[in-house]
Formats: C-alpha cells, sequence, structure tokens
C-alpha cells in the first residue's frame, strides 16, 4: 500500500498550486505519485447527453471512460466518500496525496496564506508541518511556499522512508 499524506488548509489557501509544484520536483526524485482531491461540494464530470452519463442514468453500478490520454472511473458514493477506499484504487503508487479530508486521521501538512490573514487551522489529527510565509512559533517544520526542494526532503524523510 501507498504511504499517505493529507494537505488541509482554507479555501484559497494555496492547497492546489502548492500540490501541483510538489507533484513535480517529486517526479524528478522517481516518486510515483497518486492524488485525491476532496470535492465536497460535488462535481460534474460528464456532460449533458454523453454515452457515459447515459450508462450511469440508466442504473449501471460503475461506469469507466478510457482513451490514450487517460481514464475516468464514477461510481456512486454514500455521503461523503471514504478516503480509505479510494485509496485502494491507487495501490501501485509510492504516495498518495490527499488534499482535503481535515478530519480523516492521515498526517497532515496544513498549507496557510499569511496575506489573508486568517488564523490556522485548529484541531487538526497528525498535524506534521505547515507551509505559510507566516513563522509563527508552533513547535512544527514550517517551510515557506516556495522551498518545494526543502518540503520534498521533509516528506522523503519523515513519509516514504
Amino acid at each position: 500500500m501507498p504511504r499517505v499524506l493529507s494537505f488541509v488548509g482554507s479555501s484559497n489557501s494555496g492547497k492546489t498550486t502548492l500540490i501541483a509544484r510538489l507533484i513535480g520536483e517529486l517526479k524528478k526524485r522517481n516518486v510515483r505519485v497518486g492524488v485525491i482531491k476532496h470535492a465536497h461540494h460535488g462535481f460534474d464530470l460528464d456532460r449533458e447527453g454523453s454515452d457515459s452519463q447515459t450508462y450511469q442514468r440508466s442504473g449501471a453500478d460503475a461506469v469507466m471512460l478510457a482513451s490514450p490520454r487517460g481514464m475516468a472511473l464514477m461510481r456512486p458514493c454514500p455521503n461523503d466518500a471514504d478516503p480509505d477506499r479510494l485509496i485502494g484504487f491507487l495501490s501501485d503508487m509510492d504516495l498518495v496525496i490527499i488534499e482535503g479530508y481535515k478530519r480523516a486521521s492521515y498526517p497532515k501538512i496544513e498549507v496557510h496564506r499569511a496575506d489573508r490573514g486568517g488564523p490556522f487551522l485548529s484541531g487538526l489529527e497528525n498535524l506534521m508541518a505547515r507551509v505559510s510565509g507566516d513563522r509563527a512559533d508552533s513547535g512544527l517544520p514550517v517551510f515557506d511556499p516556495d522551498d518545494i526542494g526543502g518540503l520534498a526532503d521533509f516528506i522523503e524523510a519523515t513519509v516514504l522512508s
């Protein structure tokens, strides 16, 4: 099973941008990375009238789209998808990065934008570091948002080792 690391933070804190940059750095280090994005507000993958939407509406329990560019699997999820179940689809990865799932028990790195003026999140379980321009003393390692190499070093040493 892959190692799992969750990135959490307030909306528009820069999580997606940071994760995308981190993926590039980890790929240079030959780390196989999968990502699960928690879309708690829902999303639409199909367009109206598409074949896959037709299959879903006809009652298919799962619909997979496949092309030379990639694949997508759509299955109904009761309430909110359990990340443990989702990780099983990425079992061939070295690392699964989860964006979100603040309440899950995975190791977490909080992404915080000091220029937004909001406080750090409170009550996070298994918080191991922060990425922020704000160097407030919390007893945790704090990485500058531009220190992608340092963050990747930290992840290799603490999560992937």
